[in-house]
């Protein structure tokens, strides 16, 4: 027997990058796809930082405030699950 864990989608506009009508284009393509947006969390030089080493922003500092918002919205959603 498998059990099979039914998986919920969403869409998370986490990456503001100066493109030209972006928050437009990220709400027609989770339209297109059929996933809710569920947070919007602004770019930080925090977060480019840490990519520009391979990380996340919560793996390279977890108690700055942008990992805050990232584990504040990934509480709500789990929470939401329950």
């Amino acid at each position: 027997h498998h059990r099979v864990r039914r998986q919920r989608q969403m869409c998370i506009r986490d990456s503001h990058r100066n493109v030209e009508n972006e928050k437009e284009k990220v709400q027609a393509f989770a339209d297109a796809a059929g996933l809710p947006i569920v947070g919007e969390i602004a770019r930080s030089p925090e977060i480019t930082y840490y990519e520009d080493r391979g990380k996340t922003v919560v793996e390279g500092d977890p108690d700055c405030e942008v990992s805050r918002s990232f584990l504040k919205l990934a509480e709500e959603l789990l929470a939401a699950e329950e």
